[in-house]
């Protein structure tokens, strides 16, 4: 049995829910993630503070 990451098990759910874009602050908490957005079809639109990113979505 292979085995899912957080990070896959993250973007599985959102890709699943059809979620399209995020936003948010770019980090090292889920720079594992940034790679398997893409594939999933989910644009991560990245902003430079929380507040930017509530307005946005």
């Amino acid at each position: 049995m292979t085995r899912m990451t957080p990070s896959e098990a993250f973007v599985e759910t959102l890709a699943a829910h059809g979620v399209t874009d995020i936003f948010g602050i770019m980090g090292s908490a889920f720079m594992d993630a940034m790679d398997i957005f893409e594939p999933a079809g989910i644009r991560f639109i990245p902003v430079c503070h929380e507040q930017g990113s509530a307005h946005m979505a």
